[in-house]
């Protein structure tokens, strides 16, 4: 697997069976792609992801009244 951030790759990893790929990295605006290979090197799956633009604001009130229930899941 590879990881592609706004077109500049962060290194491949090995894919580890029925386990996840993790890259740590600070946000950054713009695109995240994540390419997969199959062991010959040819690309098998991509997605890719962008962020939505400037952000406005965010603003969390009340949150105190705020609780999980079993049905949450």
């Amino acid at each position: 697997m590879e990881l592609f951030l706004n077109g500049k790759s962060l290194g491949r990893q090995k894919a580890i069976p029925y386990d996840m790929n993790e890259y740590t990295l600070p946000y950054q605006p713009g695109e995240l792609k994540a390419v997969s290979y199959d062991r010959n090197g040819r690309i098998v799956a991509e997605t890719t992801e962008v962020t939505a633009g400037r952000t406005a604001a965010l603003r969390l009130e009340n949150y105190t009244g705020m609780e999980a229930v079993a049905d949450d899941a």
